[in-house]
Order: C-alpha cells, then structure tokens, then sequence
C-alpha cells in the first residue's frame, strides 16, 4: 500500500542520510513516485558467500517471536491428520510477515504435498468475503477465468460448487472450540451432509443448523431443520461414558418465513441423525402437495404428532416428545 512504501522510503532515507528536500539519492516525483537519482556504476559480481554470510544451521532453524503462532497451526495441522479438516485464516498488515510464518511452517512438515492458491489475487480484486452461512466469496471475476478458478480451488481439496444440503448447513464451533458445547457440530455436520447428498435428492434448498448448547449460536431454532446438542447416558448401566447427540426441531425461518421451529425427537445419538433426517426428507417428498411445496411450508401445514406419524422414523434411540411439548429449546 501506499503508506507501506512512504515508510519503507523513509527507513531508506533514514540509514542513506539523506534528505527528502534536498536528495541525494531518492527524489520524489510528484504524482508518480519515487527516482533513485544518485551516480551508479557497474561493478564485478560478487559471489554470494561474499555478500550474505552463511548461518548455522541453528541460526537458520530459529524464528523468534512467532511460537504462539506456529503452535496454533500445528495444533490445527495435527487434528487434519486424524482426519478432522481444518481451515486457517492469518490475517495482518502487509509486511508483518505473514508469507514467512506459512512458509517457516511448511518447511517444518517435511515430505508433504503442499499446494498453494492464488485465486484471490490472480483472478478477482484481491477481496474476499465471508458470507453468514459461513462460506467464502471471491468477487469480480471474469467469466472468461471461472473455469480456471474452478478448477484451481479443486485442486486445493475445496468445494466451488453447493448442494441442497451444503448450501444452507450451518453448525457452530462445537466441542472443538467452545467449553458450552455438548457435541462435536462441525464434524457432524458434515458426516450429515455426506449421509444425505448420495441419498436423497431436493429441488429445493434446505437449511440445517447444529448448534452445541443454549446459547444456540448456530439459531437452530430458526433452521428448516434445528440441532441442539444433548448427552446422552448409555443403555448399558456398565458403560458410564457420556454419548454425544442432538434434540432436532423442524419448521423454523427467518425473514418473510420468520417461525419458531417445534421440537420432534428428544436424544437422538449424532451417528444416527443423518439416518434419521434421511427418513424425515424422504417422508416430506412422499407426501408434499406439490413439486412447488418446500419442507418448512409442508411442516406447517402437520400438528408434530402427525409428523411423527408421517416421518415413521425407527431409528430414534429414545422417547419422542409428546404433542404438547412443541417448542425448541
């Protein structure tokens, strides 16, 4: 930027001693820039060794004043090898060294396939945005480059493209990152979205949201399809380990669809939620109006007990609310 330049021409002033009024090396130029103006002459090459001394291998193994940093991407790096993926964001002022961290990182990983991307700046404006359903957005870019984009955000192992189900799958941070949490939202979202994409097809989108506890910062009550987290106590009384599921709600919005979503099934464990949502989906097709009819538009239209009637679901690991319990927590 702008300001980046005027300071780094300042320092270089600075350590010349040179003087912006009367220069003798770095003259200003209005409306342009900067001109180096002093006498050069051309010079044998040096050899490198001669210019920049050679460091110790400790020397070039240290990088001071970023442990706390590097600590938290090996953290994320570690939990991506188990499986659990991982996205992260380091922002900064230009030159604070952002590029070094990264590359002082990698560096350290050894034999591993690194691939970077620069859709951002090669295609579009240089800005990104972050959407409330929590995806990235990458303007201005020309149809002529989307095939590229496409296909370079491909290789970086990320989707360009949304289903039914990924397009409005909302989940908070979970147990991963919040000491309120009940669940693991995140990864179980996508177990959900993975369960449902290959079974079942919708024209049109839906929303699920997974939130970890009451302070419901994913708005599960607001979801065509709500999640809150619940433990769960084993069957067997010789297992004293704490299982992880969720109640669901159905038929919440927002705006112009603004509802409350009612609750429909207490406890259900998170390995059997993408069966379970799977039952209700196929049910809903089954006996909508319409082609034209959307799933928060046929909830309304049932009392809950007569949903669960419809739904049919059997794979619910517990009691289900009675009729008069019909509001979200």
């Amino acid at each position: 930027t702008d300001s980046v330049l005027r300071t780094a021409i300042s320092e270089l002033r600075t350590a010349l001693d040179d003087d912006a009024r009367k220069p003798r090396f770095i003259e200003t130029v209005s409306r342009r820039g900067y001109r180096f103006i002093a006498p050069s002459e051309i010079v044998a090459a040096l050899p490198v060794s001669a210019v920049v001394p050679q460091s110790s291998s400790s020397e070039s193994s240290s990088f001071i004043g970023r442990a706390e940093a590097l600590s938290r991407i090996r953290a994320s790096w570690d939990l991506a090898c188990t499986g659990k993926r991982r996205i992260v964001w380091i922002a900064g002022e230009p030159g604070i060294g952002k590029t070094t961290l990264v590359e002082h990182f990698i560096a350290g990983l050894g034999d591993v396939l690194c691939i970077r991307g620069q859709c951002v700046d090669q295609y579009g404006s240089g800005d990104i945005r972050l959407t409330v359903w929590q995806n990235l957005l990458i303007p201005d870019i020309e149809s002529s480059n989307i095939p590229n984009v496409r296909k370079e955000i491909t290789n970086l192992g990320l989707h360009w493209d949304s289903t039914a189900f990924r397009a409005g799958l909302v989940a908070c941070t979970g147990k991963a990152g919040c000491k309120y949490a009940a669940a693991h939202t995140k990864a179980h979202a996508l177990q959900i979205a993975d369960y449902l994409e290959i079974r079942v097809k919708l024209d049109h989108p839906i929303n699920i949201h997974l939130t970890g506890c009451h302070h419901s910062c994913a708005q599960h009550y607001i979801g065509d399809i709500g999640l809150i987290a619940t433990a769960i106590a084993p069957k067997d009384e010789s297992n004293d380990e704490i299982l992880e599921g969720y109640n669901i709600c159905v038929g919440g919005g927002y705006g112009p669809w603004q509802q409350i979503g009612q609750e429909i099934y207490r406890e259900v464990l998170a390995k059997d939620c993408g069966p379970v949502i799977h039952q209700m989906l196929q049910s809903y097709l089954a006996h909508r109006l319409n082609d034209g009819e959307g799933f928060q538009e046929f909830i309304k239209r049932h009392s809950i007990e007569d949903l669960k009637k419809i739904f049919n679901v059997s794979t619910v690991t517990s009691i289900d609310l009675g009729a008069d319990s019909n509001s979200a927590n």
